[in-house]
């Protein structure tokens, strides 16, 4: 996901990974790094210990990627979810809004 995000973000990714990550579960020989490292530096992800390259992204953490890179910023909501949610659906990003937040995202 984070590959797509900073394709359509249009930033900058360099060739290797480099040393904005910290996490303890992504080396700096996996392919996926070098996006990581570009994610943390662009403001999309925030550092934390572990990245779960194994996990599934959900519904709602794809929505806020996409939108993040297009730069359109979400609804102000005390819930961040719905925020999204409210403005990908009226940005037609969406053809239908949804409250179960931990739904996988598609391909």
């Amino acid at each position: 996901m984070l590959k797509i995000t900073m394709n359509i973000s249009g930033k900058t990714v360099p060739e290797t990974c480099g040393t904005q990550h910290n996490f303890a579960d992504l080396s700096e020989d996996d392919w996926g790094c070098k996006y990581a490292d570009a994610a943390i530096r662009s403001g999309f992800i925030a550092k934390n210990d572990n990245y779960r390259p194994d996990d599934n992204v959900s519904l709602v953490e794809a929505l806020k990627l996409i939108m993040q890179a297009k730069g359109i910023e979400r609804e102000e909501n005390s819930d961040w979810k719905l925020g999204y949610v409210n403005t990908g659906y009226s940005e037609g990003l969406l053809e239908n809004k949804f409250s179960n937040y931990d739904t996988a995202a598609l391909r």
